[in-house]
């Protein structure tokens, strides 16, 4: 296995952790904990080695997917230059080598969509974090703002 066939399953194993967690909702985290937890999402979306990253690993498998792309058709068409069905299509070595860049270009090709449904879950999630901060805020603000009056009558009761 090459090299770049092993980062595309890297990098795909990575996208489908970072999804499933982004599944999970932080609500059942007590207040503190989650501001916390919105805190560090906050700082690491707005990390530039995390971005590059995440460009790298996306230019990669682009570019993996070209390959594999390319490689697919060099081996449909040698097949059609030696005549269409020979006896060496149905050889195991030529058959290894369909299914192999089949395989790399299937990989790749879910490695890339992948990549796509992270990011919009990503973004849906920063959406719904956004969402729960204010409601948290509006929150705290409100019972800031009912203690400041409990406090205000109590002393005028005094």
């Amino acid at each position: 296995m090459s090299l770049f066939s092993l980062l595309t399953l890297l990098l795909l194993f990575a996208e489908i952790a970072v999804y499933v967690g982004s599944l999970i909702s932080p609500s059942f985290l007590p207040a503190s904990q989650r501001r916390v937890m919105i805190k560090h999402v906050r700082n690491l979306s707005k990390n530039k080695n995390a971005q590059f990253a995440f460009v790298a690993g996306f230019s990669i498998v682009g570019a993996l997917l070209a390959e594999s792309g390319y490689a697919l058709a060099r081996v449909w068409n040698a097949t059609r230059e030696n005549g269409g069905h020979q006896a060496h299509e149905y050889s195991t070595q030529y058959q290894l080598k369909v299914l192999r860049a089949e395989k790399h270009f299937i990989t790749s090709l879910f490695t890339l969509v992948m990549f796509h449904v992270v990011f919009m879950r990503l973004r849906e999630k920063n959406n719904y974090i956004k969402l729960l901060e204010r409601v948290e805020g509006k929150t705290a603000e409100e019972e800031a703002a009912e203690e400041t009056e409990k406090e205000t009558v109590v002393k005028k009761q005094e």
